[in-house]
């Protein structure tokens, strides 16, 4: 009986983490605040990227941004259908298993286009440009590389 308990526990745990995670990674519009910077501008400060890398950067990131925002509205799609689901009085658990499916399998999707994107920056580098990437990379080791969360020391 106890296995049930954690079993269904470790089901609603998984349930929350996947329909949050999501969430976070895929920017609400109507929470992004107009004078907020493009994030490949903060990169490009950050590497000391010269006008030429930078202009080639942001145009492959605009490029990737009209590219994906199919994908975006299906996440967001595939995200309501499975909350409408799981608030059903009996939701069907092989439903609910198939739009998590979906969901990761178009959240993967975006994140190998965004990656493709950082690996041909990283071409264009300096040697001094990679030891930054490198340290910036460094510095997400502590925190999932694409969205999530960071525990802060002595939180739990």
């Amino acid at each position: 009986m106890k296995t049930n308990i954690w079993r269904q526990g470790g089901v609603v745990l998984a349930l929350v983490v996947l329909l949050a995670v999501p969430g976070w990674s895929v920017p609400d519009e109507r929470k992004l605040d107009d004078k907020r910077p493009e994030p490949g501008l903060g990169i490009a400060k950050r590497l000391g990227l010269s006008e030429e890398q930078k202009k080639s950067f942001m145009e492959r990131e605009e490029k990737i941004k009209l590219d994906l925002k199919k994908e975006m509205e299906e996440v967001k799609n595939l995200e309501s259908k499975l909350k409408e689901e799981i608030k059903k009085d009996a939701p069907d658990k092989n439903t609910v298993n198939n739009y998590i499916k979906e969901i990761s399998a178009v959240m993967s999707k975006i994140q190998m286009k965004r990656m493709e994107n950082l690996l041909e920056l990283k071409k264009s580098l300096t040697p001094e440009q990679k030891v930054k990437f490198n340290e910036m990379l460094s510095r997400r080791e502590k925190r999932p590389f694409f969205g999530g969360f960071e525990h802060k020391p002595g939180r739990k």
